[in-house]
């Protein structure tokens, strides 16, 4: 019979979690990993198997449990463009603390850790889900009626932009470029965003008037015809 385990398994796990965050997988040695974990190298192999399944379990939880200290308002039920605005905002709160480290997943991308495949796969779900969740709070955002494919498209458009920008944010926290930079990104991505959403905006309530202008007169006729008078 085994020894019983003399270890949390999830603390272990978020400290070697934050030890990759902070140095990235390849500055991590075993050793450094197993002194933050506060378990010998032994028990590190033993349990997690290896360097790189450590950090693909790390990597999994950062996904699960980190992102939504980022992304979570934008997944919640009532996320507006108000929303959007505040998440963006934070980046530059993030870059005013100095410490920041940036993304996981986006940091595991650039230095194709520990594997490309699992790096890339990991950011694409990543832009996915941050295009999902800006698309969402933009649509809610926007007048409600008929939303013809223009304007849908537009809203993607954004949302994949601000998906990108996303990600470039990230990445100069983590190089800790000044923050004065960072909030100059932020603003100029908020202008962008609202001189584009509005004038989305005002296109689709007018081509909604027309549609409505178009479909009553067509009513109008109908009801004229079957009364028997001519139109």
């Amino acid at each position: 019979m085994g020894r019983p385990r003399q270890f949390d398994r999830d603390d272990v796990l978020d400290r070697a979690l934050d030890l990759f965050w902070e140095l990235g997988y390849h500055d991590a040695s075993v050793r450094r990993l197993s002194a933050a974990m506060g378990v010998n190298v032994a028990t590190v192999f033993s349990e997690f198997g290896d360097k790189e399944g450590l950090y693909e379990q790390a990597l999994a939880k950062y996904e699960s449990q980190k992102l939504p200290l980022f992304i979570g308002a934008l997944e919640r039920p009532g996320a507006d463009i108000g929303t959007v605005l505040q998440v963006l905002r934070d980046f530059g709160r993030f870059a005013d603390s100095g410490t920041a480290p940036g993304c996981l997943i986006t940091n595991s991308a650039i230095e194709f850790a520990p594997v490309p495949s699992l790096s890339r796969d990991a950011l694409t779900r990543y832009i996915d889900r941050l295009r999902s969740a800006y698309s969402t709070a933009l649509t809610a955002s926007t007048p409600s009626g008929d939303r013809n494919t223009a304007f849908a498209q537009a809203l993607q458009h954004q949302a994949r932009s601000l998906a990108a920008t996303t990600l470039g944010l990230f990445v100069m926290i983590r190089a800790k470029v000044p923050a004065a930079v960072v909030h100059d990104a932020v603003e100029g991505t908020i202008a962008t965003l609202l001189s584009s959403f509005q004038k989305a905006v005002a296109v689709e309530s007018d081509a909604v008037k027309h549609h409505r202008s178009i479909a009553s007169g067509t009513a109008e006729s109908t009801s004229t015809i079957r009364k028997g008078t001519a139109p």
